[in-house]
């Protein structure tokens, strides 16, 4: 394998990881933000719900712009 392969090899598993984690920040985050905000409303599970579900637009949209970054799109 030549260094060519492997810094193109590098770049792109960089690239996946970076994508890959604003993913799962997004959905992490609004889940844990949900189960606080559920325990202390006890309205266990609708935040729990609405958070998820804003966290994974949020997580889809900051991987939308880290891939136009990269000049995905």
């Amino acid at each position: 394998v030549s260094s060519t392969n492997q810094s193109i090899n590098a770049k792109n598993y960089s690239i996946a990881l970076n994508v890959s984690i604003e993913l799962i920040t997004g959905i992490g985050l609004g889940v844990f933000f949900g189960l606080i905000v559920d325990n202390y409303l006890q309205t266990k599970p609708i935040m729990f719900i609405i958070f998820f579900l804003l966290g994974t637009i949020v997580g889809f949209y900051n991987m939308y712009k880290t891939l136009k970054k990269y000049k995905f799109f």
